[in-house]
């Protein structure tokens, strides 16, 4: 019965993860209320497991813990508080918005330590892995198809104004998305771990990932993949290898980065090239473009100025960034377009301090994944942490963590990655 429940829980997790990125990212609120019954339904898998086994099992990774308190913090700032006038007063700009912030993160949270406890075993850990190179694999493959064949449709059915790429109406939340799990090929291949008659796939699955980064034209996509390549690279070098194995790490990146440049090629370089150009006409603009992320940087810095302890509130930010905006309200703005400065603009230093204990408990995390005594896990956490890698580096750029999808891809590597330190660290002590 134990085994069933473990099965169809980790399933449903899986399941979530697809679903939350084909469903558009999961932004709007039919996808975003399925989403969370998805969690939920398996939220009660795990509790029905716990009455038939008669104890409790949940992963608690100490990342874990500043998520909840972040959580904790947005649920305090959206509480409406009567002052001595009868008026209602809170922290927040918009409690309602920080009420409803909240409330995605706790289904966030539970995602997280639900999959940091079905996939807590080495097969699990190699289920995971296995799927999602598969599944980035066709994403990245149905992508290139749809931008090939685009019809100004998502799916060839649903008719949009914007030019989406595969099932995100936003390039750069595609190419976050993809960035998460292009690494994780790429690892196996320069760990060695992966089989012989299944590198040529393995090379395959991470070439076409990055080509579809590059065919979305996200500049900051193609930046973090890349640096998600290197940082696969170099922490690979944390363990000891021969000289024979560093030629062959710094061999198979380079091939499939060259894979992605010919792949990129054959599709059509042009758009590519506008791209750039696109980027060196906005850098030398002489008019000012206030939508543009240099303005909106330095007006969420003044934002975070007015309110610098407590924040204007998880999820306010549309509602009180026009106050510092230089565009005076003739744009709606939503995300500041860097993940760090809207986390200390909604939630301030409070925020900060919770982020900066994040990184670091997630660091720790990485060094103990990696020191695993298996070496197949070990290339998992690499390439899961190569992963991760890239997607902070896109958060100096743009605003993926706030997309329910990627968010959920976020800590569904870090939940791979703090379970194969538990696992490892038991397997190496037995």
């Amino acid at each position: 019965m134990t085994k069933r429940l473990d099965l169809l829980a980790s399933v449903g997790l899986l399941f979530a993860v697809v679903f939350s990125a084909l469903a558009f990212g999961a932004v709007e609120a039919w996808a975003t209320a399925l989403l969370e019954l998805i969690i939920a339904g398996v939220a009660a898998l795990w509790v029905a497991r716990t009455i038939a086994a008669g104890r409790i099992e949940l992963g608690l990774p100490a990342v874990a813990l500043p998520i909840a308190l972040l959580t904790v913090w947005a649920a305090i700032q959206g509480i409406n508080i009567s002052s001595t006038n009868g008026a209602p007063s809170s922290i927040s700009w918009d409690p309602d918005a920080s009420r409803n912030a909240a409330s995605t993160m706790v289904f966030m949270l539970v995602f997280f330590l639900l999959a940091s406890t079905f996939f807590a075993s080495r097969q699990r850990i190699e289920t995971a892995a296995r799927f999602l190179i598969i599944y980035g694999a066709v994403l990245a493959l149905f992508a290139l198809i749809q931008s090939l064949t685009w019809n100004g449709a998502f799916y060839w059915v649903r008719p949009t104004i914007t030019h989406g790429f595969g099932p995100f109406a936003n390039r750069d939340h595609f190419a976050g998305y993809m960035e998460m799990m292009a690494p994780l090929p790429i690892a196996l291949l320069i760990a060695g771990v992966a089989p012989r008659d299944l590198r040529l796939l393995l090379g395959f699955a991470g070439a076409i990932m990055g080509t579809a980064i590059v065919a979305s034209l996200s500049r900051g996509g193609i930046l973090s993949f890349v640096m998600g390549t290197l940082f696969t690279v170099v922490a690979s070098g944390l363990r000891r290898e021969s000289r024979g194995r560093r030629i062959l790490k710094f061999a198979v990146a380079g091939g499939i980065l060259a894979s992605v440049v010919v792949g990129t090629l054959w599709i059509g370089a042009a758009p590519i090239v506008n791209r750039a150009a696109e980027t060196l006409k906005e850098a030398s603009g002489a008019q000012p473009n206030y939508y543009s992320r240099r303005w909106l940087w330095s007006d969420t810095w003044a934002l975070i100025r007015s309110t610098p302890l407590t924040g204007s509130g998880a999820g306010a930010f549309e509602t009180s960034f026009p106050a510092f905006s230089h565009a005076s309200g003739q744009y709606i703005v939503a995300q500041s377009h860097n993940d760090y400065l809207q986390l200390l603009a909604d939630c301030g230093v409070v925020g900060g301090l919770l982020g900066v204990i994040f990184l670091l408990l997630l660091y720790f995390a990485f060094r103990k994944a990696l020191a695993a005594g298996d070496p197949f896990l070990s290339a998992v956490a690499l390439g899961c942490s190569g992963g991760i890698f890239a997607l902070l580096v896109h958060s100096l750029f743009d605003f993926n963590l706030q997309i329910p999808s990627n968010a959920l891809m976020f800590l569904f590597l870090i939940a791979i990655v703090c379970s194969i330190g538990r696992v490892g660290s038991v397997a190496g002590n037995s």
